[in-house]
């Protein structure tokens, strides 16, 4: 239901109270986000500032609240993408225990890729995952025609998706060996903690995240076309098991005549998010490292000086000028207790550091996926490159070059009726966000159609 106001007066006083109730707490801030990102497009839409003294919403939000131009921008493009109906002031459901730091980078990934999370991920692997997408979109099409395909590469996406991962994580595959008769065993040996993204890169077709949850079918996602195809869990496990068919002990044997390679030596475990691959559940610590700067020690435990390197150092308490301070009991190494002051105060002033850097960070022209958008890179124009003389083009089979054409062609003419629709509503900077995607879908079709005269 679309909300009207009678004058400039209710409006504001609504928008005030939502100002300040992103500053006052946390737990509902990304919903709190969403609304005011709603009614500035209310006041777009009617003609609630006639009157004001205002000659603009962006005039409006500056002057009076210090919201500059690129905070409204962002605050409707979070309304555009996570409300109900992408128009009303209410967080979607699926959206509701997510945070807005972790909307943020969800923002700029597609719909099918935010259907598969969950507010069990973390910031980091929802990073990650971002960072997957953006490499991806560095490699034009005509590349990917270019790469050369392995021996042991199979035409069905989900059998080469799996048998690319095995080939890529040989311990996994090992693992998977070895309850690969019990489908339930096999599935939590890829998931253990109940749901799993994993990425893996299929030449000559691009990323593949494979998305694997407790409860429902298994979801591939092409990262460059946003396509998504659902498979039933005993589909899936029978090609897994055929993959992994080999007698009992012989599973190494099987793994280098599979792949035509040796099977490879164990590794030292990588860092966590030291690059942006097989990103799993985890659940987030809800006490941060803000909580270090106001532990004080419990009673009766040896206080360390410095004159006295074995016992722990603590920090002197400060007044607290007769004010009841808030106290919580955390145990930070186990068995060890220590007692937080002021966290709650401490730590939301942290989070609101964070959110805010989080959502300027969002490029101010970021394209807006309303709908599913094509998510493959710039395309460099053969003709501008100094050597003329190109490689012959491997051939792309023409349903699949027809389907690419008739989706980039859709993007954009949807991006220039959003850019239209924009401009009468003086909302400039969003048109321009619309027209960049719409040029990046014109050099798509030129890519296509010059790798066809190539072919």
């Amino acid at each position: 239901m679309e909300l009207t106001y009678q004058s400039f007066g209710e409006f504001d006083q609504k928008f005030s109270q939502k100002i300040q109730e992103t500053k006052q707490h946390m737990k509902t801030v990304a919903g709190d986000f969403v609304e005011i990102g709603y009614l500035l497009r209310r006041a777009w839409d009617t003609d609630v500032l006639q009157g004001s003294g205002y000659k603009s919403i962006y005039e409006y939000a500056q002057e009076k609240y210090g919201v500059d131009r690129s905070e409204v921008s962002r605050y409707i493009r979070i309304n555009r993408r996570f409300s109900e109906g992408g128009y009303s002031e209410v967080l979607r459901e699926q959206y509701q225990d997510f945070g807005v730091a972790k909307l943020a980078i969800m923002l700029q990934l597609p719909d099918t890729l935010n259907e598969e999370l969950s507010p069990d991920f973390s910031k980091a692997e929802i990073q990650d995952i971002k960072a997957a997408v953006e490499e991806e979109k560095k490699i034009t099409d005509i590349e990917v025609c270019l790469e050369e395909s392995p021996a042991w590469q199979q035409d069905d996406p989900a059998y080469q998706a799996f048998l690319q991962l095995f080939h890529d994580e040989p311990e996994l595959y090992l693992e998977a060996c070895k309850v690969k008769e019990t489908d339930k065993e096999l599935f939590l040996s890829l998931a253990p903690a109940g749901e799993k993204i994993y990425t893996v890169r299929v030449a000559g077709t691009g990323r593949l995240m494979l998305s694997i949850k407790e409860e429902t079918d298994i979801a591939l996602i092409n990262v460059r076309t946003g396509e998504k195809q659902t498979y039933p869990k005993k589909a899936i496990a029978s090609i897994i098991q055929e993959i992994l068919f080999c007698p009992s002990g012989q599973e190494k044997e099987h793994w280098k005549e599979l792949y035509q390679e040796d099977f490879p030596a164990r590794e030292e475990p990588e860092k966590p998010n030291s690059r942006f691959t097989n990103t799993s559940r985890k659940k987030e610590t809800p006490q941060e490292d803000v909580r270090k700067d106001k532990v004080q020690e419990e009673a009766g435990r040896p206080e360390r000086t410095v004159n006295d390197p074995e016992k722990e150092i603590v920090a002197p308490v400060q007044p607290n000028n007769g004010q009841k301070l808030e106290k919580d009991k955390v145990e930070v190494v186990p068995g060890v207790e220590v007692v937080i002051e002021n966290v709650g105060k401490a730590q939301e002033a942290a989070e609101r550091e964070t959110m805010k850097a989080e959502i300027m960070a969002v490029p101010e022209h970021t394209e807006e996926p309303e709908d599913m958008k094509v998510v493959s890179g710039e395309v460099e124009n053969p003709a501008n490159r100094e050597n003329t003389q190109h490689e012959p083009v491997l051939e792309m089979p023409p349903e699949e070059r027809e389907r690419r054409m008739q989706t980039y062609f859709k993007e954009f003419e949807t991006s220039l009726n959003n850019a239209r629709t924009d401009v009468k509503k003086d909302m400039y900077d969003l048109a321009l966000s619309d027209l960049e995607y719409a040029v990046k879908m014109i050099k798509q079709m030129q890519e296509l159609y010059l790798s066809e005269e190539e072919a």
